[in-house]
């Protein structure tokens, strides 16, 4: 995995996204919830005012006067008066100061002398149906008052009340709904705001491990030709004999340190997205030849092919020949190396000590760490690693009569 310090970040970048999700979440749910409860609130208001008013109208359109004679005998039996919460007839017998004529509810219920006289002074100041929220008893009470006509002029009024504690209660009940459910959308906002964002920072962290898995290969695999380099150049600056011999020894290392760095950068190039392989039809047998000879450790090195085309590309081909011949003139004890090409298959051999069988899986998965690898070092990652860009894979095996057999497949498909 990557170091801490890369994963802190990572991590501290996960949860200020989730936070900021969780909070655009909320801050949306709680417009929408305050939005919602308003328009409860502003609904039940009109619907009792409505339903306050239509009863008025209706009881005020059974009340009339006959010869100046009030008469509410059908409120009796009315059922929009049997069933009103409140229900008054108020009727000015000094101009201006209304008086309850009726009240079949109990006269507690009714608004006090002051509100009568509102009442009334706005139902003939609008000659129409009017609406008052008044208390009554300690209790704001929505009133609605229908006029009845005497003539040309108003004579009494229907006062009819409701109680919106009821409706308020279930408003209220609506608002802890609607906190208990942003509550909860927000938790799960959170919740899934934080799994995507972990889903989101994965390729992000397999980045960071390539990143840091490829620098610790490059340094693993340029640190033995470094200083072997260096003791060379040391070896040949003390002793003017030694010269011509260590220039030549300088000269393969340089080769070889070019050759380890174009196959590593090519792999973190394609890794990266920034290069793409290209494969074109090319002669396998041709290409592993003409890699072995331009190996300056060639000697040893035998090669028997057979006539193979395969779709590929030749500059990472070549790298995982390299690789595997370098690999075993390195690791074979100086016996000698046999190459074989056939048909979407290159074999190569040593006759040394091979590997143990729990170790052969592990060589192809080469982790670097620090200053220590496990494996024989990252040139046989590199050369799985071409053989899955190539649809095929890596394996070793060993060889009949002692040795390690290491194989390179590609799919016939590529």
């Amino acid at each position: 995995m990557p170091s801490s310090p890369a994963v802190a970040r990572l991590n501290r970048v996960r949860w200020a996204t989730t936070l900021l999700f969780a909070a655009t979440t909320a801050l949306c749910l709680l417009v929408l919830a305050v939005l919602a409860s308003r328009t409860d609130a502003r609904s039940r208001t009109n619907d009792l005012d409505n339903g306050v008013s239509r009863r008025a109208d209706g009881l005020a359109r059974t009340v009339y006067y006959d010869a100046g004679v009030l008469h509410l005998d059908a409120l009796a039996e009315d059922e929009l008066a049997l069933s009103a919460e409140r229900l008054a007839v108020i009727q000015a017998s000094v101009p201006g100061r209304p008086q309850i004529r009726q009240a079949p509810t109990a006269r507690a219920a009714l608004p006090d002398q002051a509100g009568m006289d509102e009442i009334w002074q706005q139902v003939e100041h609008d000659q129409e149906t009017v609406l008052v929220s008044l208390e009554a008893s300690g209790r704001e009470i929505h009133w609605a008052a229908a006029p009845v006509w005497d003539g040309d002029r108003i004579g009494a009024a229907v006062l009819v009340g409701a109680d919106p504690a009821e409706s308020q209660a279930a408003h209220d009940r609506l608002v802890r709904r609607l906190a208990l459910g942003c509550a909860a959308l927000v938790l799960a906002a959170a919740a899934i705001g934080h799994l995507l964002s972990g889903r989101a920072m994965r390729p992000a962290l397999r980045g960071l491990d390539q990143q840091e898995q490829f620098l610790a290969e490059a340094a693993h695999e340029l640190r033995t030709p470094l200083a072997t380099l260096r003791l060379v150049v040391e070896s040949g600056s003390t002793s003017l004999t030694r010269a011509p011999a260590a220039l030549d020894e300088a000269l393969r290392l340089v080769d070889r340190l070019g050759r380890l760095v174009t196959g590593l950068l090519a792999r973190a190039r394609v890794e990266a997205g920034t290069q793409e392989i290209e494969l074109t039809p090319l002669r396998l047998d041709q290409l592993v030849e003409q890699t072995v000879e331009e190996l300056p450790d060639s000697t040893g090195v035998t090669v028997a092919t057979e006539p193979a085309v395969v779709n590929g590309d030749p500059e990472l081909l070549a790298q995982a020949v390299r690789n595997l011949v370098e690999n075993a003139l390195r690791h074979g004890g100086g016996t000698p190396v046999d190459v074989s090409v056939t048909p979407g298959r290159i074999t190569v051999r040593d006759h040394g000590p091979g590997v143990p069988a729990e170790d052969q899986e592990r060589v192809f998965e080469c982790r670097v760490t620090g200053t220590t690898s496990s494996g024989t070092g990252t040139g046989l990652a590199i050369v799985k690693w071409v053989a899955e860009l190539h649809g095929g894979t890596a394996r070793l095996a060993p060889a009949p009569g002692g040795g390690l057999l290491a194989e390179l497949l590609l799919s016939a498909d590529h």
